[in-house]
């Protein structure tokens, strides 16, 4: 058996598996919309189109000749099919990592040294797995993909012109300027020439005797940053590099731009960047230093730190540390020093027994095998608990689909419309061209920070809504289902707006006197892969099967949504139906004893309060005895003892919840609440409760920075604790916020006034 040939194919093979899933990304809705809006115009848009309230607000949009490719293929193959591109850019990828691999390989050893050798291709599968594993989560047919081919193919002329003296680094050329017309990360490019620019002149200095070629990149980094002009914005595109960067400091709306501060950033994509660029950095610098050198002291310092692709790692690494998103350069751009890394550790073992040999190819194979039945069987996806799904669909569960229709049906796109970020892309797309978005995800490009902080105010504060809607005199609105509960249930209680269309992924709110007081929940439209999607997914998986709807928790979800509008009649019907089911009647009773608790939370008499207490409990606790580890039941049952006064009966509860996730953000602010009330019962214990209140304010922190109220109240802690530098750090980032209380705002000013801010 050839595994020289067989390992490769496995890799382009899993490569490609990695790119078939199904279409969850509501940016490329938007995107395909403005193809389509191209390809039909012949012009690329410089003003907003898309939006009523930033309409003629300029627009730079330097992905539209991406935007035009996903088009024409979603226009000719289904917009599920854009994945294809993924799967090219993908096996691209591959291509020139294994050719950039080569190339250190070649520097390090002679050629017998390691290509008839099996450590070569162990070493480059475990490798390769470890890169998929820790890229596979941004390989979902964004942009960005173009952003990660281009990296790799600037590293691999640049090194490849290192060595020899090459003429395809000439290719860099056109090469950056197709970059300035795909994505908005173009600038990596410009800062790859101008790493390799520096390192040329440097080692031109500190080896005279050596041609380095200098003059030679100086002309083609400057041929090709010049090259950047050449798009719809012309000059505009110069400076955008840094107007992105910014905003990638002060967009913080999802968590893929969270960084390493944050909670959400440390996943397991984070730890393997970590580990790749650590052992890489080490490796580089380890084998320079003990290069032969006549030179001593500073200049042979400097000549060991003058590497290139060093400083290429240690850029990639503050860029992967400021962003998660940006974690997937880390790790490719890693992937030749660490196999280089790992084949260094084997290439001994084959030398003591020729059973090795046999043995490391065997397991490559399996290995390869395993990940790729993982990754078509759905089986890796669910292990690593991700959202993504093997197979070419548009799934009807994460797209609103069904609001979609109803709103075609009803004669609504033409009206104007309260859309949030997360809905309006698939309707601009679904509704074109007459409907229009009032927020939309073209993020900082359009919107300023200001809106988009409104945004957040107006749908989590009822009278800022109203009065916006004064102003902008919606017909209806659409809401994305699992988030925005205060604005959910204000326009479902409210006298002018009605909920007129539910499902398990939006909600359609009309000011109409025609609608329903009863259970509109609707289960989510079915929608298959084309004929095309579907021959896809079949290649890769014979036993490929569409997605599963009736698997779609409908009582669950529609009982989670009666419970957050206050419709508790509704709510107990459908745990109801779980509990009669009887395979997840765990979730039923955990949402039986919500209903119980939240009406124990009304106006009522003490005793039936205390009996509606009870029942909640038992719910909760039936709950757990079906699963003892189904944190929203412990957290229920904490809530249940806070509202009984017994506390210490609550941190249990809470501690038992985190210990089955310790990053569960409610449990460490609801535990947090119980440090707070026992610190006024028990004087004694005060500091140490203290403590433990501000470390679970920390942790909630960390886990979702930027919650006024928790940052507040750290500072007001710190301030008890007479740590005014603390308090200054904590309450100066919340001073003035308008979504704290006036009582609050007011606590804010005395405690930075008294530590002298």
């Amino acid at each position: 058996m050839n595994f020289k040939r067989i390992i490769p194919v496995l890799f382009y093979l899993i490569a490609i598996a990695v790119s078939i899933k199904s279409f969850r990304e509501p940016d490329l809705w938007w995107q395909i919309r403005t193809g389509e809006w191209i390809m039909e115009h012949h012009e690329v848009p410089k003003q907003d189109i898309f939006s009523y309230t930033m309409t003629g607000t300029e627009w730079i949009n330097i992905k539209w000749g991406f935007e035009v490719l996903i088009a024409f293929i979603a226009d000719h193959l289904g917009p599920e099919s854009v994945f294809i591109l993924q799967a090219i850019v993908n096996c691209l990828l591959v291509f020139f990592l294994l050719k950039l691999s080569l190339l250190f390989f070649r520097q390090k050893f002679r050629e017998e040294d390691f290509r008839n050798r099996n450590a070569f291709l162990f070493s480059g599968t475990l490798a390769f797995l470890l890169l998929i594993t820790a890229s596979e989560y941004r390989m979902v047919g964004r942009p960005e993909m173009i952003s990660h081919l281009m990296t790799v193919i600037f590293l691999y002329l640049f090194e490849k012109n290192r060595r020899s003296a090459t003429k395809e680094i000439f290719l860099l050329i056109p090469l950056q300027l197709l970059w300035a017309n795909l994505h908005e990360a173009f600038g990596i490019g410009i800062v790859l020439l101008l790493i390799y620019t520096a390192s040329a002149w440097i080692e031109d200095v500190l080896n005279k005797d050596r041609k380095t070629g200098a003059k030679r990149i100086s002309l083609i980094s400057l041929a090709a940053i010049a090259s950047v002009v050449i798009n719809p914005y012309g000059l505009k595109l110069m400076l955008r590099p840094f107007n992105i960067m910014s905003q990638v400091y002060v967009n913080k709306y999802t968590t893929e731009l969270f960084d390493f501060t944050a909670g959400a950033w440390w996943r397991k994509e984070a730890y393997i960047g970590l580990l790749v660029s650590i052992v890489s950095i080490l490796v580089i610098l380890v084998g320079k230093w003990r290069e032969k050198n006549k030179s001593t002291g500073t200049k042979r310092i400097l000549g060991v730190l003058n590497n290139a692709y060093l400083i290429c790692i240690l850029a990639f690494l503050f860029l992967g540390m400021s962003a998660y998103r940006n974690l997937v350069f880390l790790s490719l751009v890693c992937f030749p020093v660490f196999h280089l890394t790992l084949f260094m550790g084997f290439k001994k073992w084959p030398d003591k027994t020729k059973s090795f040999e046999k043995i490391s190819l065997w397991c490559a194979v399996t290995f390869l095998l395993l990940f790729y039945a993982g990754i078509v069987s759905g089986r890796y996806y669910s292990l690593t608990n991700s959202r993504d799904r093997f197979g070419l669909e548009v799934l009807s569960v994460n797209n609103p689909a069904g609001a979609a229709d109803y709103i075609l049906q009803h004669h609504l796109k033409n009206k104007k419309c309260f859309s949030d970020y997360l809905t309006s892309s698939y309707l601009l797309w679904k509704l074109q061209p007459e409907f229009k978005t009032y927020i939309d995800l073209r993020d900082l490009d359009i919107y300023t920070p200001e809106f988009f902080n409104g945004f957040l105010h107006d749908v989590n504060s009822p009278p800022a809504f109203h009065q916006l809607d004064s102003l902008r005199h919606f017909e209806y609105a659409v809401l994305f289902r699992p988030q925005f509960d205060v604005l959910h249930s204000y326009l479902y209680n409210d006298s002018v707006y009605a909920l007129t269309y539910l499902d398990a992924v939006a909600a359609v709110y009309e000011k109409t006197d025609d609608f329903s007081r009863g259970d509109i929940f609707t289960p989510v439209k079915q929608v298959g892969p084309g004929a095309f999607a579907n021959a896809v997914n079949k290649i890769l998986n014979p036993f490929y099967t569409g997605y599963h709807y009736a698997a779609v928790e409908n009582d669950y979800i529609a009982a989670n949504y009666y419970l957050n509008v206050g419709r508790l009649d509704l709510a107990r019907k459908r745990a109801q139906a779980i509990i009669q089911q009887g395979s997840k009647n765990y979730k039923g009773n955990e949402l039986l004893g919500q209903v119980y608790f939240r009406s124990a939370m009304g106006e009522m008499p003490d005793s039936v309060k205390s009996n509606l207490l009870v029942s909640a409990e038992e719910s909760y606790r039936s709950s757990l005895e079906s699963n003892a580890v189904y944190a929203p039941a412990l957290l229920g049952l904490g809530a249940v003892h806070f509202a009984q006064k017994n506390y210490a009966a609550a941190i249990k509860d809470f501690s038992r919840c985190l210990a089955i996730n310790e990053d569960n953000y409610q449990a460490h602010l609801s535990i947090a609440q119980c440090y707070r009330e026992l610190m006024s019962i028990s004087s004694s214990r005060r500091d140490e409760y203290r403590k433990d209140l501000l470390s679970h304010f920390l942790k909630a922190n960390a886990l979702n920075p930027g919650n006024p109220m928790v940052e507040a109240n750290i500072g007001f802690i710190y301030f008890q604790m007479n740590d005014c530098d603390h308090v200054g750090e904590f309450l100066n980032r919340v001073s003035g916020d308008k979504s704290l209380s006036a009582e609050d705002q007011l606590a804010v000013q005395n405690c930075l006034r008294q530590c002298g801010y």
